[in-house]
């Protein structure tokens, strides 16, 4: 019975493999936007153990084609202290991009600055969780989110005749 009592804690560990689906990535399908406003892309994804401080946290998004498609935003979310964490980015095209959420309540959503009629396009999320000396949970919102930028509203056009 004592050893069934120190086996219990291993038993209720995930088995290696098997617990692949623990990670889910979550997007819209499409949003809208307006020219030179901020737009947010949002990307929730669920996975038990966002809290413990060991394990690091990279949000990807990528644009175009999914799992390949080039990618616009990468950073990790780390641990910083005991229990402060950073965000700590790796790639930032033309530095428009930024994280709108926390990674460490499940929410990887970006903003991107100033959009551009030329930003509408298939998006792509992709959640990434490592563990020291551990496989990392991989997974990417294989759908896409379709952004489609409009021009703003209330923009006139002036001509100028006989100058």
């Amino acid at each position: 019975m004592k050893a069934l009592h120190l086996l219990l804690p291993l038993l209720l560990l995930p088995i290696s493999g098997s617990d692949r689906a623990l990670l889910t990535v979550n997007a819209p399908m499409s949003v809208n936007g307006t020219a030179g406003s901020a737009v947010i892309l949002p990307c929730y994804f669920t996975f038990p153990y966002t809290s413990y401080t060991t394990f690091e946290i990279t949000v990807i998004w990528k644009m175009g084609v999914f799992y390949t498609g080039t990618v616009l935003f990468n950073a990790t979310n780390r641990a910083k202290g005991q229990e402060e964490f950073e965000n700590v980015v790796h790639t930032n095209i033309n530095d428009r991009y930024r994280l709108a959420g926390d990674p460490r309540i499940n929410d990887a959503s970006i903003k991107i600055r100033e959009a551009r009629l030329d930003d509408t396009n298939e998006y792509f999320c992709r959640v990434e969780v490592k563990r020291p000396a551990l496989p990392a949970y991989m997974k990417e919102n294989n759908l896409g989110t379709v952004l489609k930028i409009t021009g703003k509203f209330n923009q006139t056009l002036t001509y100028r005749v006989g100058v």
